[in-house]
This record gives structure tokens, sequence and C-alpha cells, in this order.
């Protein structure tokens, strides 16, 4: 469930200045699904946010604030901004996403 959160989060995110149809649409989409108060799918974003112990209005909230900077032409490149880090050795590495830009590294045991 935490990966379906982090990819919307990250689409939504991504299409906030995107100039390309697809991401824009992409992003009206997250929109729309984090908008929504359906709490019959497993997978509708308050499940989501009460399974994973997250306040689903401070989310909505703080990406209506992402919407409005982007409105407003502010910088979305800053500490703030969500980004994926990378999967990669054999270990079981697993990145996480980093709001402030340092890298989070979590070893499997």
């Amino acid at each position: 469930m935490l990966a379906v959160l982090e990819e919307a989060l990250v689409t939504f995110q991504r299409g906030l200045r995107s100039r390309g149809l697809q991401q824009r649409q992409d992003s009206c989409e997250v929109e729309r699904w984090v908008a929504s108060t359906d709490g019959e799918s497993p997978f509708s974003f308050d499940n989501i946010c009460t399974s994973l112990r997250i306040d689903p209005g401070y989310l909505r909230e703080g990406l209506k604030r992402l919407k409005v900077a982007a409105r407003q032409g502010q910088d979305l490149h800053n500490p703030h901004v969500l980004r994926r880090e990378r999967m990669s050795d054999r270990r079981a590495w697993r990145g996480r996403i980093a709001a402030s830009g340092a890298v989070t590294r979590a070893y499997a045991a």
C-alpha cells in the first residue's frame, strides 16, 4: 500500500509543472483519487492512509499547498520535493522518499 501512495504522490508532483499532456492528465487523476472519499475500495486514498496511520486530511492539505505554489510559479525544487530513491544492490536495499534531499537507506537483514 505504501508503494501505491508513493507512486501517486510522485506522479502528482511531476505533473504540476509538466508541459506534457500525459503527465498533467496523470496528475489530475491522482488529484481526483485523493479528493474522493470512497471508502469501499481497499485501495482508496482514505483506506491506504488509514492502514499506514497517516492523516488523509494532512496529505490533502499538503497537496493543495503544492498545487497553489506551482500555480504561483514558486520553486518546487526545494528540500520539500519528494523524490524516489533508486533500488539497487542485491542485498535488498530499499530507498525511501527523502523530504530533505538526503539519501535514506535501509538494509534488509
